[in-house]
């Protein structure tokens, strides 16, 4: 059994437990904060860096609680057992590794005494050499407001340069966790009809197999960028020029799972975002099948309520979690047709 932890998209908890627990099998949970969980698997480690649901995971090497993080790096320099861990989660033609200092979710500088400390240490029980611009692998030591603090393995990869967010582009952990909160299945027949740059239909397309796959965009530019995006990536998605108050090319019940991230309203996107909202809901409902799923993710959690108390008998919230996205407070809401 090895023991990691994780850091998620913060309100997510029970959904990455659950997920946790489908991906790894046997899991033993051993600390959940909002935003980080620390859990043991004998799960095989290409399965932990392939976590799609987590923004970041490490392989702990130690942890502490209520302590300065002086104290603490004096603890893991004079720590043998620690020392010998630092090579087990090393791949094969590393060289280079950096050390990273989180506090309370913000990367911040860690004195230069106390980085030159821990760079020794780690130099002398790796021999990697330190690069502070683009290593190989980091270490992190990353401390919580509850007092809770950490030293770990990065085993997740560094971004990729190809793989920058264009504007208004989901990261890939909250894409995933709305596709796996879906109930992805072979059978499905799938759509966005907000589709935008398709980071949630292109993430639903490489994680389990699919029927069909349908992205709606109503933008001409947006949706010509997509249709080459979809082309290059070599993936099976219909993408339409669609309006989603209007999907008329689509017929009645033939929508198996709907997973969405329509405008929240900001920056004057629409003139009148409560229309836009009940006319695609009515949309919503008329094309997806009985015990169908819809998932959405908003900041508009009043009107969605509303338009939720309106469909009572025709639509069944079974779940609400509330989160953060970039910094900003928004809604994932699960619904079911009845």
């Amino acid at each position: 059994m090895e023991t990691y932890f994780s850091t998620f998209i913060p309100g997510t908890g029970e959904i990455v437990s659950d997920l946790l627990r489908k991906k790894l099998g046997k899991v033993g949970i051993k600390l959940k904060l909002d935003g980080l969980i620390l859990f043991e698997t004998p799960a095989p480690f290409q399965l932990i860096k392939d976590l799609r649901f987590c923004n970041n995971t490490f392989a702990l090497l130690k942890t502490d609680k209520d302590i300065d993080v002086s104290d603490f790096i004096d603890f893991i320099a004079s720590d043998r057992f620690v020392q010998k861990r630092l090579k087990d989660f090393i791949l094969p033609k590393t060289k280079t590794f950096r050390v990273v200092y989180s506090k309370e979710n913000k990367l911040v500088n860690l004195d230069n005494g106390l980085t030159g400390r821990l760079e020794g240490f780690i130099n002398r029980g790796t021999n990697l050499k330190v690069d502070k611009r683009d290593p190989d692998v980091e270490f992190w030591i990353l401390e919580r407001s509850e007092g809770n603090i950490f030293f770990g393995t990065r085993v997740t990869k560094k971004q990729n340069t190809k793989d920058i967010l264009e504007q208004g582009e989901l990261r890939t952990e909250v894409v995933n966790i709305l596709c796996e909160l879906s109930e992805p299945d072979e059978s499905d027949v799938f759509l966005d009809p907000f589709a935008g740059s398709g980071a949630i239909p292109i993430e639903r397309a490489r994680i389990y197999r699919f029927k069909n796959i349908f992205a709606g965009e109503n933008d001409k530019a947006i949706y010509t960028s997509l249709v080459k995006k979809i082309k290059t990536l070599g993936l099976k998605i219909v993408v339409g020029k669609w309006n989603a108050t209007k999907l008329g090319a689509l017929t009645d019940g033939s929508i198996y799972k709907i997973v969405t991230d329509p405008p929240w309203g900001q920056f004057g996107q629409y003139s009148d975002i409560e229309d836009l909202y009940k006319r695609s809901f009515g949309e919503f409902y008329r094309l997806l099948r009985k015990n169908g799923v819809l998932v959405l993710l908003t900041s508009q959690k009043e009107l969605v309520d509303e338009i939720l108390e309106e469909y009572q008998d025709k639509f069944l919230l079974e779940k609400e979690f509330n989160v953060l996205v970039s910094g900003k407070k928004a809604v994932i809401f699960k619904i079911r047709k009845i």
